[in-house]
């Protein structure tokens, strides 16, 4: 892994600003991201307002940003899509297809070669959200005996391959992460999906807070994906909730983290998402945590 891979996820602004970040709030970001060390920053439409914020006369000012502050925006991230795709009702699914063509374009006129989106359950069947974060997966969620759950499953492949042919026709990868109690919730349940999709530019964001919570060994996580793994997301994770620590916190061995990357050659990028405590200092101090390990992994392997 290369320290050139590191960057931040949207998290970074949504810490700083909540879910009603304006366009100059974003247009700071960029600056404080280039000033904290950070060359890759990846942009999210969280929820229906966030569209205001790339209309095409702002897509274009992002991109010149990014030329400016020297940050790459690959990765463009399309959560507000997620409920309509996952839901239980064709109108509403063909609604999230809709959003997701939008979030495509978009990618594409950033100039990102990534769309990226999260794992959810059927919002008919969720009773209660977790309440770490907003829009934290489902807390609780029940299936009723008059559904099936192999339906469930055969839309869902349906809904994501269209979702994997509408990226690819505009020449993007498409990424999904796993999250604790959604459809996809670990990385065997992401390469059973694969599988079934079974669509080339289909891959997996892993989530490290979601896979330790679901008590997935990281590195084996990791070794199993392989070439599927498209990106990765890193914060500090205890295990026990879904806070998105600074990565001095919890319990998570990035050094391990650091040495499976490099076992599988890979090439993507690994987003900080931190959302708790001091956010600049703790994105400064994850930065250098993760470059220290890149360098000590590349001193092991010259040794």
């Amino acid at each position: 892994m290369l320290e050139s891979q590191i960057g931040a996820t949207a998290a970074y602004s949504f810490a700083h600003f909540g879910i009603k970040g304006t366009f100059d709030d974003y247009v700071w970001c960029f600056q404080r991201l280039a000033e904290l060390g950070f060359h890759n920053f990846n942009l999210e439409i969280l929820e229906e307002e966030h569209v205001d914020l790339f209309t095409t006369d702002r897509v274009l000012h992002f991109r010149k940003l990014g030329e400016k502050f020297g940050i790459n925006l690959d990765i463009f991230t399309t959560y507000y899509s997620e409920n309509d795709l996952t839901s239980m009702s064709a109108e509403r699914r063909k609604k999230g297809l809709d959003k997701f063509l939008f979030s495509v374009k978009t990618a594409k006129h950033l100039g990102s070669t990534i769309i990226n989106m999260a794992s959810e359950f059927p919002p008919e069947l969720v009773d209660a959200y977790r309440p770490e974060y907003v829009h934290s997966p489902a807390g609780r969620f029940r299936i009723p005996a008059d559904v099936s759950w192999q339906s469930i499953w055969e839309t869902h492949v349906a809904t994501i391959r269209a979702c994997a042919d509408m990226a690819a026709a505009d020449g993007l990868r498409f990424s999904l992460e796993p999250r604790a109690n959604c459809l996809v919730s670990t990385t065997d349940s992401f390469l059973r999906l694969a599988e079934h999709v079974d669509r080339p530019n289909f891959g997996c964001s892993l989530d490290i807070l979601h896979a330790h919570y679901q008590r997935e060994d990281i590195p084996t996580a990791i070794r199993k994906l392989g070439p599927q793994l498209i990106d990765i997301q890193v914060s500090g994770a205890d295990g026990e909730t879904m806070k998105h620590l600074p990565m001095a916190e919890g319990s998570v061995d990035y050094g391990a983290m650091v040495r499976a990357l490099d076992d599988i050659g890979f090439t993507g990028l690994v987003g900080l998402e931190i959302m708790v405590g001091d956010i600049d200092q703790a994105y400064r101090d994850g930065r250098l945590m993760l470059e220290q390990l890149c360098s000590k992994a590349s001193a092991s392997v010259k040794a």
